[in-house]
């Protein structure tokens, strides 16, 4: 039962109504359930040492998520080499042509330049030097197809020009024939030597590889590669740095004579020694492409036209 005083309740406390609240409640106040007590206020000291854990850990975490992050790009992003093809080719003592060459190139210079311009054409930087041979005199197999084609260029170039239809000196006409006649002399003596069979191995080689990237980011394949044989490193080398775009093929030959590094001149010794006994040898071959490596099995073979293992 409500005591009424002068319009409070005694021991509670007062609560002021306007005219409208005590008409609609016949002038007496409704008491309210008891509120429960405010919260604390956080101390100044509390909300600065969680101010100073919370900076701390965001300092802490922001770094290692930057790292993550960049690590899983990367890795994304990154090239992703794979060696699809290889092929082995063994060099041999270059084969001695016929002095006669000497005279056919002496007395018909403008024979020689065009023929090292057309084989300079077809050369690319990874390519044996196929222009020295005409004066060296020694013969390499390997530069048999560059140098033919370019005489058949040279050739039809020189039968082009006697079979035009045009006044000229009698002398342009003998230039001509001598040039027709001087080709036909470079084209006998380079199949004469191209048909000799070579057996004498130099030791060394060269390992042409077919490099896929299948990454998201263009590569690069770099110039040194590694020959292991028998738990032995030897280091073979290209000419040049190779680029290879994302999703794209190149081939690179690495040859065992570009290159002599500090503390393999024993292994690659032995190696070209294996190889001139004509020993097959089994190893692992790897390349890297960028910071990226990839390796494959090889074998040299006792024969030049043994399959190579992939």
């Amino acid at each position: 039962m409500y005591a009424i005083l002068n319009g409070t309740m005694s021991g509670l406390p007062d609560v002021s109504l306007d005219n409208n609240d005590k008409k609609n409640n016949g002038g007496v106040v409704p008491l309210e359930p008891n509120s429960p007590p405010a919260p604390p206020v956080p101390s100044l000291r509390f909300e600065a040492f969680k101010a100073i854990v919370t900076s701390g850990v965001a300092i802490a975490l922001t770094p290692l998520a930057v790292s993550l992050t960049f690590f899983f790009t990367a890795t994304l992003q990154s090239p992703k080499p794979s060696i699809e093809e290889t092929a082995v080719e063994f060099y041999f003592p270059g084969v001695p042509l016929n002095p006669s060459l000497r005279d056919a190139f002496g007395k018909n210079p403008n024979t020689a330049a065009h023929l090292r311009r057309a084989i300079l054409a077809r050369t690319s930087s990874s390519d044996p030097d196929c222009v020295s041979w005409m004066k060296e005199l020694s013969w390499l197999k390997s530069c048999a197809d560059k140098v033919r084609a370019a005489l058949v260029e040279i050739a039809d170039e020189a039968k082009a020009a006697r079979e035009t239809p045009m006044p000229r000196d009698p002398k342009v006409n003998q230039a001509i024939a001598r040039d027709i006649e001087a080709i036909e002399i470079i084209e006998s003596e380079i199949d004469a030597a191209q048909a000799k069979n070579l057996t004498d191995r130099t030791g060394d080689f060269e390992i042409d590889v077919g490099v896929y990237n299948s990454g998201a980011s263009d590569g690069v394949i770099k110039s040194l590669a590694t020959l292991t044989v028998a738990g032995k490193h030897v280091t073979l080398g290209s000419k040049t740095w190779t680029p290879v775009k994302s999703h794209s093929f190149a081939n690179v030959t690495f040859s065992s004579s570009f290159l002599s590094v500090n503390g393999e001149e024993a292994a690659l010794q032995d190696l070209r020694d294996r190889v001139k006994k004509r020993e097959a040898l089994k190893g692992v071959f790897e390349i890297n492409m960028s910071d990226t490596k990839t390796k494959i099995e090889v074998i040299l073979p006792s024969k030049e036209n043994d399959e190579l293992a992939k």
